[in-house]
């Protein structure tokens, strides 16, 4: 999809209410700030939809869809993650986290180890909604095998900002490597390190990694990409009972204390829909008590992240 399709779209009535996620329509309902807390969705401008291609149309939601979504499950907040290569995207997103609230945090796009870090990092490092940044699979690799990398990675962690690992748990092999060099920062696993699921019973060796990077006390899990796991898009199973394994595990190893939920939309879509991961992380969660579930779904949130709620 190029540019002048996208703003074409904006011209429709869906595209419209669309576009004026960036800056085009009227203030979202109130979103409430003592609801729970989705830790991971993501938001795209109009000049990044233009460049995603396939699949894009799934990017193409306002904050208001997401608080008419979470809604529905008491979900009122929402921690936006990066979701481009681009690093001049975070201005975008630190805006729409400022204009917007309910958006509480956002977690941004850098690069350790290159030229421009500095200069991407003084540009955002002041806001106030600016969380950490989130590592993704080739980041890591190069951040944890060259000197200029660890020295930015240590650089940002006197910092105190958190950092997030994308990825299936095969590329973040170096979570330990990372929680060892960087022992004071908070370190966070999106979507449970994407394990694989058949028949219910996931893969041992992601059983046997997730319990090795547990016995870091500053490492946490998002409860997110639960739906992905079964690697069945637009066919996922929609009872617990296939999902229950796997977060169980997820459970033995981190507990009530290090975990916190996120839905990771709209990206869950091309698999299930906000719905189905909400349900199924609230209806495990409230299987361990309402005090659990609150310190998942909101409590352990504002911790990790920090939030002003």
């Amino acid at each position: 999809m190029n540019r002048r399709t996208a703003l074409r779209i904006l011209g429709t009535g869906v595209g419209a209410a669309w576009g004026a996620g960036f800056g085009l329509r009227a203030a979202s309902p109130s979103a409430g700030r003592d609801g729970w807390v989705d830790t991971h969705t993501h938001f795209v401008s109009v000049d990044q939809l233009a460049s995603m291609g396939q699949g894009a149309e799934r990017f193409m939601h306002t904050v208001e869809d997401f608080v008419v979504r979470g809604a529905k499950w008491g979900i009122t907040q929402t921690v936006v993650i990066e979701a481009t290569h681009d690093p001049a995207h975070n201005a975008w997103a630190l805006a729409l986290a400022e204009r917007e609230p309910a958006v509480a945090g956002y977690v941004a796009r850098l690069y350790p180890g290159r030229e421009d870090f500095a200069q991407t990092w003084a540009e955002i490092r002041d806001h106030s909604h600016f969380m950490g940044l989130r590592l993704r699979e080739r980041d890591r690799y190069a951040c944890l095998h060259n000197p200029a990398g660890r020295r930015d990675l240590k650089f940002f962690a006197e910092t105190g900002k958190l950092i997030e690992l994308g990825g299936r748990f095969e590329a973040v092999r170096e979570a330990p490597l990372l929680a060892e060099l960087l022992p004071e920062t908070p370190l966070m696993l999106c979507h449970c390190a994407k394990p694989r699921i058949v028949d219910g019973q996931p893969n041992q060796e992601w059983v046997d990694w997730l319990k090795r990077v547990a016995d870091f006390p500053h490492v946490w899990c998002k409860l997110s990409g639960v739906v992905e796991s079964a690697g069945r898009p637009g066919d996922s199973p929609t009872d617990l009972a296939f999902y229950r394994l796997m977060l169980e595990h997820v459970w033995s190893c981190f507990g009530p204390e290090r975990l916190v939920f996120g839905s990771n939309w709209p990206v869950v879509d091309r698999f299930a829909d906000y719905d189905l991961a909400a349900s199924l992380a609230r209806e495990f969660l409230e299987s361990k008590g309402m005090g659990a579930t609150r310190r998942v779904m909101r409590d352990n949130a504002v911790e990790f992240y920090q939030l002003s709620l």
